[in-house]
């Protein structure tokens, strides 16, 4: 960080680096600008006769943690007492409210997150920050337009948690975050015994459906798809959007859900005339979340607010040039970053909504963070990341793997996919227990899948065991030279003769065909 003097500035002086004011840690210059006799003047006249320089984005973070930030040893703190001010960490995220007492047991939590200094905001006077708008606005003048980049501000304050969509920034949600990983509200509790999946239809897949049956779900999907497709064009449109549309939307999505979960997951597989892959793939990948959320024994509020999240996780897409979206190459450095930032884009259509549940941004915004620190946007881990967005990152991950993408000619088939993700939850990068309700909702071998038996006979799957995640129900449709033979109906787990013994790509032009 380098001071630089406004006194013996020659008129016409190119800044190579942005200016900043040593009392506020504003910017008051971009890089590049150009200091006329009519800019030095005007910060004079004001009282600007000095500016910060910041070498790099450290050192600028240093220089505004300075000013604007008390730091108080974390050993230096005696048990239950009560700070005025917010409390910080380092990097100036969200700690702990102010008032709080900080007990021991708190100050205890802080150490083993390995903080050891904490950070009091320091009131700025509001005549100095009236000072810098007043400068802003006359160089704006000046240039005859933004002198000043839209940059977010660095100031923290509690009144920034999130309480309606209007409030959707990724400062007020790591803020939000913050304080419910302290409260422990990241974890979601629930009561086994009001889970949605105590009211779904059981159906005997060991008797086929009619037809009529079938087409219903055929129909609903179409339905949910054009829906979701329509939906995404109004946000892409920027127009505003009821939250109605989008809890009718859900509703339906876990009524068909109760009513036959099976062909719910079957007919994700059905071919559409559709090409736009972020709807179908937000569609699916709500699909999957609600299956997880249910099997996991979440109640029916629960389980349509994970649809919530996981149908508009990855709004911030339509931000994201298509170019980069639908390149089949390999992206280079650049493009990665900037698909990355589809986690902050989405924040900016989300407030086309209104009244959208508080974890339905918090899923957007945290879906692609890993437990063990390797995601983004800002590398959280276990503790910092909220279930409903862990269950969305398991159906994120797995709906990417089974369907086909634009760099990727070929799906992996279901199994490959499901073990693919029990790699991922021992490495530590997905939350095990929802890849485990995963497994029960589908099985190992997920349903509408294909396998081969130990007799040589090819069958598809029809149901998934919860706890025999080996054993599903299938029906035998190819004997053992591949001809088409009458259909028979196996539940494995009531079988000794007949078991799994590889999971085949298979295709027919009846994709309900079994069931």
């Amino acid at each position: 960080m380098k001071v630089f003097d406004l006194n013996g500035v020659t008129p016409d002086f190119v800044t190579r680096d942005a200016l900043y004011d040593p009392l506020t840690g504003e910017q008051i210059l971009k890089s590049g600008g150009v200091l006329t006799a009519r800019v030095i003047d005007a910060c004079m006249t004001l009282g600007f006769k000095r500016a910060l320089i910041a070498e790099n984005d450290e050192d600028l973070r240093k220089m505004r943690r300075s000013i604007r930030f008390t730091k108080v040893p974390l050993l230096s703190i005696k048990p239950d007492t009560s700070m005025g001010s917010d409390l910080y960490d380092e990097e100036g995220r969200f700690l702990v409210a102010k008032g709080t007492k900080l007990t021991s047991s708190i100050l205890s939590s802080l150490a083993r997150r390995h903080v050891q200094s904490v950070f009091l905001q320091r009131s700025i006077e509001p005549e100095k920050m009236d000072n810098v708008a007043k400068l802003q606005a006359m160089l704006r003048s000046i240039f005859n337009e933004s002198a000043l980049p839209e940059l977010p501000k660095v100031s923290f304050s509690s009144d920034e948690v999130l309480t309606d969509s209007k409030a959707l920034n990724p400062r007020s949600l790591d803020l939000m975050s913050r304080q419910m990983e302290l409260s422990g509200k990241m974890k979601v509790d629930f009561d086994p015994s009001d889970g949605l999946r105590k009211q779904m239809r059981s159906v005997d897949a060991m008797v086929p459906r009619d037809n009529h049956h079938k087409q219903k779900f055929v129909d609903v999907y179409t339905k949910l798809l054009r829906s979701t497709e329509n939906l995404f064009g109004m946000l892409g449109r920027r127009l505003n959007v009821s939250s109605s549309m989008i809890s009718d939307m859900c509703s339906e999505l876990v009524a068909a859900l109760v009513a036959d979960r099976e062909l719910l997951l079957c007919s994700m597989f059905i071919p559409h005339e559709s090409e736009d892959y972020l709807a179908k793939h937000s569609l699916n990948t709500a699909i999957i979340s609600v299956n997880i959320a249910t099997a996991h024994g979440y109640n029916h509020k629960m389980v349509v607010e994970v649809g919530y999240g996981a149908l508009l996780a990855d709004l911030g897409m339509l931000d994201v040039d298509m170019s980069i979206r639908c390149k089949k190459e390999p992206l280079t450095a650049l493009e990665i970053n900037e698909l990355k930032r589809h986690t902050i884009y989405g924040m900016d259509r989300l407030q086309l909504i209104n009244d959208l549940p508080k974890t339905t941004a918090l899923v957007a915004y945290q879906s692609h963070e890993r437990l063990d620190g390797t995601g983004y946007p800002h590398r959280k881990r276990t503790h910092a990341i909220h279930d409903y967005a862990k269950i969305t990152a398991v159906a994120d991950v797995y709906h990417a793997m089974i369907d086909l993408r634009p760099y990727r000619a070929e799906t992996l088939i279901p199994y490959k996919a499901m073990e693919e993700l029990l790699a991922m939850g021992s490495k530590n990068k997905l939350d095990r227990r929802f890849i485990r309700s995963l497994l029960a909702a589908v099985s190992l071998f997920p349903v509408a899948s294909w396998v081969k038996l130990n007799t040589g006979e090819i069958a598809r799957v029809l149901q998934a065991k919860e706890q025999q995640f080996t054993k599903p129900t299938v029906i035998i449709l190819y004997d053992p030279i591949g001809t088409p033979c009458d259909p028979i109906r196996v539940d494995l787990e009531r079988t000794f003769d007949r078991e799994v013994v590889a999971a085949l790509k298979f295709e027919g032009d009846d994709l309900m065909v079994g069931f």
